[in-house]
This record gives C-alpha cells, structure tokens and sequence, in this order.
C-alpha cells in the first residue's frame, strides 16, 4: 500500500496507467485534471481523515519506522521485537530526497552498540554514551527532542560523524544543509526531513537559537 498526494507525478502516473490497462489508450488532458479534482474533492470532504507521518510515526505504544524503500516497507518496533510489514496501521508519505534504509537483518549474534565507536569521532566514552542517547532519542515518534551540537577544530570529522549518524535515521541525498537564512528556511527543511542537520555553524544568532527549541 502506497499513500501519495493526489496532485503528484506519481498519484498521476499510477491513473493513467490504470486506465491504459483498461481502455488502451489515453485519457485527454482535461478529463485528467476533472478526475484528480474530483478525487480531491472527494478526498477533502467525504474521505476519513487520517495523520500522515514522515519516517517515524507512532501507534498503540509501537514504533513503526518507515524503511523507504521500493516495496514500501515498514518496521514496527515494540517491546516484544521488531519484523518488517508492508500495510502499517499508520500512514508514511516520502519526500522527493528520502533514502531507503537498510533492510534489517534477523541474525543470530547479539549485536553491539559499541561496533559503532569506530565510526564516530568523539573524545571520550561519555561523549559516546551522550551520542547513543541521541540517537535512541531520535527514534522517538513524539518530542521532546535532544539537539545535538558538535564542537571540534577544522578536520576533527564533525560533518562525517553527522553523516553517519543520520545515516542510520534519517538518510537522505542532502545529508547536511548550510545555515538557513531565516525561520522559513529552516521550517522547509523541517517539513521535508525528520533529522535536520546544520553545517559549518561559527555562531548561533537568537531567533535560529530559539527556532530550534520550538522543533526540539
């Protein structure tokens, strides 16, 4: 099951190969543009009306993690374990830059969370700890959120450990973006990613300080 905006090019494509396989041809354009509208009519005022999530969501105390891959897969978390779905309870909807996560594997060792320390410049086990936190912290459907700043001299891997680390929730094609100009820059990335990740900041001026506790 996939979910998509009934005015984007794949919603349109999927319509008109529907009709293609029924009728053999194609519809004209302004039969199109009446049928999407109608749909979205449709939609607005006679559909049910459900959340949409972007990445992560939550439902009846489970976490389903949206894996953004070709078939649509899901993985829901819960305290008895996870497995992969393909028609979560929740609805997922994709941005054009989302990247698939890796497809989990059920193995047979435990593995462990240390594995990860040799991909990550940090200082000391603390700093480690702090960051694992995070990283359990992001995978949280509701706020708060923990904002985690980097510090490091020029060449300490600051934006490799940030790459990394969004890799494991988050990846996406524009992995780090520069500092946004004003508050709507920063809530268009919002809207688009479920990590956002700022690079090359020297300082934090007060409205983006204070822009980034209202997301958190």
């Amino acid at each position: 099951m996939e979910n998509w905006p009934i005015h984007s090019k794949g919603f349109r494509s999927w319509l008109l190969q529907q009709y293609y396989s029924k009728f053999g041809s194609a519809p004209c354009a302004q039969s199109m543009q009446d049928v999407l509208g109608t749909l979205g009519a449709r939609a607005q005022f006679g559909g049910q009306e459900q959340s949409v999530f972007l990445r992560v969501a939550g439902h009846d105390g489970k976490v389903f993690l949206d894996l953004a891959n070709d078939s649509w897969e899901v993985v829901e978390i819960s305290s008895a374990g996870w497995r992969v779905i393909q028609n979560p309870p929740v609805k997922f909807i994709r941005e054009k830059r989302m990247l698939s996560l890796p497809h989990p594997v059920r193995g047979t060792c435990v593995a462990r969370v240390e594995e990860l320390r040799a991909f990550l410049n940090v200082e000391n086990e603390q700093d480690f700890r702090l960051l694992i936190a995070w990283l359990i912290n992001a995978y949280n459907p509701t706020g708060p959120y923990l904002v985690l700043v980097l510090y490091g001299e020029q060449g300490s891997a600051k934006s490799t450990t940030v790459r990394v680390i969004r890799s494991l929730i988050d990846p996406n094609e524009a992995p780090l973006r520069r500092e946004p100009r004003n508050s709507d820059d920063l809530m268009v990335s919002a809207k688009g990613n479920w990590a956002v990740a700022i690079d090359n900041m020297s300082h934090l001026p007060d409205w983006l300080s204070d822009d980034f506790c209202r997301l958190a």
